[in-house]
């Protein structure tokens, strides 16, 4: 079973506030999984309650040490998969 990672102090109070304004489900997992690892919870436990695998709860983790709150909020989807090209660019 994994530790969670230490957290920054404050983090709890701050992903308190995330949960307020998190307008997706998917923002809102990502901010839970963080929550809920700076008040002690495993990656399988997390993963559990959100539905996500608990590696891609390590990852979220690592995500927000790395890029901070910026990474939580907005969509992680997409591409340029449907994408109209311009006759030339063919």
């Amino acid at each position: 079973m994994s530790r969670p990672p230490n957290f920054a102090p404050g983090t709890k109070e701050k992903m308190q506030e995330l949960l307020k304004i998190t307008k997706t489900s998917s923002e809102l997992k990502r901010v839970q999984c963080i929550l809920l690892g700076s008040v002690g919870s495993s990656s399988e436990n997390i993963s559990l309650l959100v539905g996500f695998h608990p590696q891609y709860v390590r990852v979220i983790w690592s995500e927000d040490r790395k890029k901070g709150e910026d990474f939580l909020l907005g969509e992680r989807r997409g591409g340029r998969r449907n994408m109209l090209l311009e006759h030339k660019e063919e």
